[in-house]
């Protein structure tokens, strides 16, 4: 899962993953995309993708973030199962769409 980062890379990476958190907190999900976009285009991961479905998860935004967790598992199977038995799931995984994700690995 995931590839080692250039240290500029890491840098703009975590600028944008704390600024969308932050908007989709406030429910401002079209600025989170677009800054989860921008990760995700610089620097397509896996471990990008579980850590922006978590915040669209934590923010309520189901939809965003099983879209986010189905991505995950089309392009490393084994995140089905990080997600299934990591802690930091647990209280997503109650949710059917998000059952029904993890059931598609």
């Amino acid at each position: 899962m995931g590839r080692e980062l250039e240290p500029q890379l890491l840098h703009e990476a975590h600028d944008g993953l704390p600024a969308g958190r932050i908007d989709a907190k406030r429910g401002l999900r079209d600025r989170a995309r677009v800054r989860f976009d921008e990760v995700l285009r610089r620097y397509p991961d896996t471990t990008w993708d579980l850590s922006i479905a978590r915040v669209y998860l934590s923010a309520g935004d189901v939809s965003n973030g099983v879209a986010r967790l189905q991505h995950a598992i089309v392009v490393d199977r084994t995140c089905g199962r990080y997600v299934s038995e990591t802690p930091a799931f647990a209280p997503y995984r109650t949710n059917p769409l998000v059952a029904a994700a993890l059931t598609q690995r």
